[in-house]
Order: C-alpha cells, then structure tokens, then sequence
C-alpha cells in the first residue's frame, strides 16, 4: 500500500474503504462498562463536521507541541519507518484487557498479514510476540473537552514514543493507516490506533507478587538481608526494577523529556521479565532555554513532588521525587499514603512536608537516596543519572557479607 506523507501524523492511503473501517472498529469498541450503559453505538458516532473540526484542532496542537520539542521534531521522520495498518483488513482485535481515563486497550487475536511483524525477530527464541492496539473510548464522543484533550495526548505520544530508543520504554509498533485523519473519514474516535507489544503486567501487580512471595517466605523483613538468602534475592530482584525504572528515566532526562506521570501503573513488564515504561500522553519536552518550566499539574498526586502539586515551575527533579516516592513504595511494599485521598495528600506534602517514614531496617544507601530523592528542595535531589549509578550499586551489593542496616561502600554522594 502505497502511502503518503501530508502532515506529521497524517499518512493518507490510496482509496481507503472508509466503511470497512467504521466497520471493524465498531465491531471490537464497547467495553465492559459501555455494555450497562444507555448508549447505542449510534451514539459515538460523530458529525462530520465535529470530526473534521477534531482533526484540524488537533493538528494545531501537534504542531505546537513539536514547534516547542526539539528532539521530538528532530526526529519526526522515525515515523516514516513506523508500518500502518487497516483495522478493517490488516488484524482482528479482541477483548478489553485494561482500560485508561481516555483509552481502551485491546488485545490482537490476529493479523492477516504477519510479514508487518516479525514474530521470530530473536533467533534465540521461537517464542512469538503478542501485541495491543490502544484505541481513545468511542463514548469519548459524548464529551467534547475529554476528547479534545485525548485526541491531543494520543497524538503526543506517539511522537515522542517514535523519537525514543530504549530498552526500558514501549515501542509503537503499528498505527492506523490514515493516522488521525481517520476520525474525519469514519467520524469515530476509534478509528484512529497504535499497536504496541503487550505487557504480561504491571508494577501494580509485581509489587503485590512480592508481597505474597515475602509473606510465604518469611522473607518481607530487610532486618534479616544480611542472613537470608531468600530475602536477599527478593531484594535485589526489586531493586533492579528500580534501576530499569532509573534508566529510562535517565534516558528521557539526557533528551530533556519529562514522562509526568510516573506510578506502578504506567511500568509494565515484557514477556521475558524486562521492564517497560509505557503511556506517555502526558509527557513533554523541557525547553533548552530554560531551567524551570510552567508545565501545569500533570500527573498522580500520590507520586508528584510538591512544586508540582503547588502548580509551580519544575524541572527534572521533579521526577527524582516521583522515582523515590515509586521507590519506597518497592521497598516496602505498600502505597504510599496509603490512608490519605489525594486533597489529604496534597495538604500533607504541600503544607507540612510530610513523607512516608523509611525504616532503619533499610540499607542506608537506600535510606539516603529515598531521603534526598524527595527532598522539599528540587536542588537538593540527586539528578536521575546518579539515582540510576546508586541504584546500580544497591542492586549488585553482596549483602551476605554486610551487617544490617550498614552499607558504607554504598552511602550516596
């Protein structure tokens, strides 16, 4: 299929079947939670002119977005590499698996042209890879300003996912054939997709694996790493998600990009153990110009660091707050604030420069390096590429050979 470059994201194909398309995308929209509803499926479908005035509206946005993103928009043309397909022709979605405030997610049973995905990519495994297509909600369409602002995310993420190379962060591996313009062409928000490779879980449920795994063992106790080898391999197994954690982090920081919302539900893992960092619709990129940036108050309250929940300038550090706050949550197995609603958390951080307490039971280079990443001060945080080195060390130390709680070799500088 011969395709054509119009816009940043728009790729028009030759003839497309617009009512094949409307067609298949229907067939697999309604979720769990659309089938208690009132709405048919008449009712996500658009006017043409509201549908054209989405697209155009984004556009707008997009291109906003890249005028202020350098790295983005000095690797736009990664794009081009990126394949496109038909939900009419080219796979057959299936069920929901997991749902976003904006986006549904689901899983791909198919595809009738598997030459677009090398399946057997790694010669070392015959293993073959599942993927998802992340589509916006059709009962979007009900709500003007929530689709105005997906449309603009999805959008967003797909270009700085495009401009990323690294391990630790999902790839696109697929987007609609049309790209946006789809939604003018079928006059639904869920036309336009991108496939990604699907994730066995998240940090949500790893975290909850660990505890179950440490209550069985005895094991959940770092008073006893220095003798229990159980206890030491559930340590270090945590910590390293910590560091693949950092690395991307670090990564996203080298090229100036903040991901904004960092939290165990947006980190995934791959089908050999490998962490992924995923949903990056509210990630942007941090001006060359400046050290601060008005970036607004994106995210979840319960990891964000309280410049951010004040809705002041931040940087960053910003995001060394939100990798410690992820990190003792790791460590000890338990959300934070765990007690507290979000306004109640925004009070505790904001007002009195409340933090979870850290155990003396915790090596103290762990101790430290939780202590400074979510200091009230962003000057005082380590920067991500030191949190990545210190993790490193953490997760490699022979804490066979280490009394409790002392890890002077490892003390954060």
């Amino acid at each position: 299929m011969k395709l054509t470059r119009t816009s940043p994201l728009i790729s028009i194909a030759e003839n497309p079947d617009k009512r094949s398309i409307a067609s298949a995308v229907s067939q697999t929209s309604l979720t769990a939670s659309d089938s208690g509803s009132n709405h048919d499926e008449e009712d996500y479908v658009m006017s043409p002119q509201f549908a054209q005035t989405l697209v155009s509206r984004t556009e707008r946005k997009v291109k906003a977005f890249l005028e202020a993103s350098q790295w983005v928009r000095d690797h736009i043309s990664n794009l081009d590499q990126i394949p496109r397909l038909s939900a009419a022709t080219d796979f057959v979605a299936g069920r929901v698996i997991a749902e976003g405030g904006f986006s549904n997610i689901h899983e791909i049973t198919s595809f009738c042209d598997t030459a677009a995905f090398d399946n057997n990519s790694n010669n070392n495994t015959k293993k073959k890879k599942s993927y998802v297509v992340k589509r916006l909600k059709p009962q979007l369409a009900l709500n003007p300003p929530k689709l105005r602002a997906a449309a603009k995310d999805i959008c967003n993420e797909i270009h700085v996912l495009s401009s990323l190379d690294h391990p630790n962060i999902v790839r696109v591996q697929a987007l609609s054939t049309t790209g946006i313009e789809a939604i003018a062409e079928t006059c639904r928000v869920d036309s336009f997709f991108l496939i990604l490779e699907r994730l066995d879980q998240t940090l949500l449920h790893k975290i909850s694996q660990w505890r179950q795994e440490g209550i069985r063992a005895n094991a959940l106790a770092l008073n006893k790493l220095h003798k229990c080898p159980h206890t030491q391999r559930l340590f270090r197994e945590r910590m390293g998600v910590a560091h693949q954690v950092a690395s991307a982090l670090a990564y996203l920081h080298q090229h100036r990009i903040l991901h904004n919302d960092i939290k165990p539900g947006n980190i995934g893992f791959d089908d050999t153990g490998v962490v992924k960092m995923f949903d990056f619709g509210l990630a942007v990129e941090l001006p060359n110009d400046t050290d601060t940036f008005d970036l607004g108050n994106a995210g979840t309250p319960r990891y964000q660091a309280n410049e951010v929940l004040k809705k002041q300038p931040y940087n960053m550090k910003a995001e060394s707050y939100s990798l410690a706050m992820l990190l003792w949550e790791i460590t000890s197995l338990t959300k934070p604030f765990a007690c507290l609603d979000e306004n109640e958390v925004k009070q505790s951080v904001t007002q009195i420069n409340y933090r979870p307490g850290i155990p003396r039971s915790w090596p103290r280079a762990l101790r430290r390096l939780v202590a400074k990443g979510w200091s009230k001060r962003m000057t005082q945080r380590p920067t991500m590429a030191e949190m990545k080195a210190s993790l490193e060390q953490i997760a490699s130390h022979d804490y066979s050979r280490s009394s409790s709680g002392t890890m002077a070799s490892l003390l954060f500088r």
